[in-house]
């Protein structure tokens, strides 16, 4: 739901997967993820864990994370609905997808 609702797109997350591990095996892979709140909240507790679920299930085959914030104006047709998390609530996720035995570069 998190992905239709954010990027417009209608995939299954298995087949989220699949395209990461077809990527992970031709080129080291770098998870690319920006987090951040939609009127002032963060993702549910259930996306996240949907979220944590999908990289401990490809930690094997992936570098690692890049976990970013809104770093320009986005240009999404909800922009102002958008913001950055605190900075302790990001580090907060990072030390999760870290947890899990995965490197994680972090630029709040």
């Amino acid at each position: 739901a998190g992905m239709q609702r954010i990027n417009g797109i209608r995939l299954a997350p298995q087949k989220v997967r699949d395209s990461i591990l077809l990527c992970a095996e031709r080129a080291p892979t770098w998870l690319q993820t920006c987090l951040f709140a939609i009127d002032g909240n963060a993702s549910s507790e259930d996306e996240q864990s949907a979220y944590l679920e999908l990289v401990d299930s490809l930690k094997e085959k992936i570098k690692g994370v890049h976990l970013y914030g809104l770093a320009r104006p986005s240009l999404q047709p909800d922009a102002a609905r958008l913001s950055n998390l605190t900075l302790e609530r990001f580090q907060h996720f990072a030390g999760r997808i870290s947890s899990l035995g995965i490197e994680v570069v972090a630029n709040p």
